[in-house]
């Protein structure tokens, strides 16, 4: 041996390279074969007027939340917002939403051989993480899984802290999540009224009751005041 570097053949790169192109063969396969396993996503929103001033949220003495003197414009924009983005992702606005859209209804599946393995794969990918996760996996109801699958990709936010809540819908179809956010907004505005009613008769109910206790208090004095006067 002269010490002399050798000339480079493809055969010695091969063997000390070889693992390069494979594992590139891999990721491409296994990139191809996920976007199989995973739907694409898409997202959607709409904005809802959040009035503070006319807020119905009451406060734990009954007045109105923004009656309260202590309480600025930032602190009830942030009050309300958390409030609503909570009412947007609950399992009621969910339910909601599924009843008004039918989504619990079964669509038409597609044909095709792409649609099928897509289908196929998707679902042993389902199966394999519920067992690897819980031990065991069961199809939920078609209800239950529509109303896990709109509450999931339902969210809410203020938009910089203003008055203004922003709806964002999540789904597989572009169409779908822009519905889905239109109806959990109208549902958000329902649900709300709703509670601002129950509220409000409640509190109705409770100063019925005070006043009921203050006549009766008031009636049982001007009794004794009568009896002591006639002793």
């Amino acid at each position: 041996m002269n010490g002399n570097p050798q000339p480079a053949t493809a055969r010695s790169v091969m063997k000390i390279y070889w693992r390069l192109p494979v594992i590139a063969l891999m990721a491409g396969l296994l990139a191809y074969v996920g976007s199989f396993v995973v739907s694409p996503t898409y997202a959607a929103g709409t904005r809802v007027l959040v009035r503070g001033k006319d807020s119905t949220l009451l406060s734990a003495s009954g007045s109105r939340l923004s009656n309260q003197p202590n309480l600025i414009d930032s602190q009830l924009a942030a009050v309300l917002s958390s409030t609503n983005a909570a009412l947007v992702s609950s399992n009621d606005i969910a339910e909601r939403v599924v009843d008004e859209l039918d989504l619990d209804v079964e669509k038409p599946k597609a044909g095709g051989v792409f649609a099928t393995t897509r289908r196929f794969l998707s679902g042993t990918y389902k199966r394999s993480r519920a067992i690897l996760t819980h031990g065991f996996y069961k199809k939920p109801p078609p209800r239950d899984a529509a109303i896990q699958g709109v509450q999931s990709g339902l969210k809410a936010k203020a938009v910089k802290d203003s008055y203004v809540l922003e709806v964002i819908a999540a789904a597989d179809d572009p169409e779908l999540a822009a519905k889905i956010a239109d109806s959990a907004a109208d549902q958000l505005i329902a649900v709300s009224g709703r509670r601002a009613a129950t509220e409000a008769q409640s509190y109705r109910d409770f100063l019925q009751k005070e006043v009921e206790k203050a006549t009766a208090a008031s009636t049982e004095t001007s009794n004794a005041v009568a009896a002591f006067k006639a002793a």
